[in-house]
């Protein structure tokens, strides 16, 4: 059971990127991918992204697809409930020629879903354990999936969730604007089994889990 009411949990999470966004992607431009993130791209290269579209829910500054239409897939509709950050991954895309590759569409996934298009590829970035009602997301996601769903979510063991779940209950205490969910991996992954989906590839980093899923 959540504290807070949708409205209230998203309009934190966007104000809380917001103000990260021009951190995200200088940090990117330094550093490059994260290792949980080369294991996205080491998965999604697996399953096959040659000319497919891709649809990346929480995009952030719009590093990660950007990579993936560099190495061959064809097009990529992200979405952020963060404008700054969607401000942030157009300029990202004209500084390294992918503009015509790619669009953007501001809000929460869950409300505007039925707006967006279907693509071959779906992405979540770190964007489960960010969102309330996780049933919802994960069935409105995949309903727009047609090949390949992958995503990276916080391991399921003990030094990863129970540290969580103890700074969840902290930022609900002080009434922080933005605090993460601990959703367990079965509620995703049985989702996608009963929708046609077998897992293709699974690696960790210590905090980090990803996952593809083909059909």
């Amino acid at each position: 059971m959540n504290c807070c009411n949708n409205v209230s949990c998203t309009n934190g999470i966007g104000d809380f990127f917001s103000k990260e966004a021009k951190k995200f992607l200088k940090r990117y431009k330094k550093k490059g991918l994260e290792r949980s993130q080369k294991h996205l791209i080491e998965g999604l290269l697996n399953a096959g992204i040659d000319k497919k579209s891709i649809l990346e829910i929480g995009c952030g500054v719009g590093y990660l697809h950007s990579r993936l239409l560099l190495q061959g897939a064809k097009s990529a509709t992200g979405i952020d409930i963060s404008e700054e950050m969607l401000r942030y991954a157009k300029e990202f895309m004209k500084e390294i020629g992918l503009e015509k590759e790619t669009s953007y569409h501001t809000g929460d996934f869950v409300e505007i879903s039925e707006s967006i298009k279907k693509a071959e590829i779906t992405i979540l970035d770190k964007v489960i354990c960010c969102y309330p009602e996780v049933e919802s997301l994960v069935e409105k996601s995949i309903q727009k999936t047609d090949k390949v769903y992958a995503f990276t979510l916080p391991r399921n063991v003990s030094w990863v969730k129970y540290p969580v779940l103890i700074a969840i209950q902290i930022l609900k205490i002080i009434r922080f604007n933005f605090h993460p969910y601990f959703h367990e991996h079965e509620v995703v992954n049985s989702r996608l089994i009963a929708s046609g989906f077998k897992n293709i590839y699974q690696n960790h980093t210590f905090l980090w889990e990803t996952y593809v899923f083909t059909k």
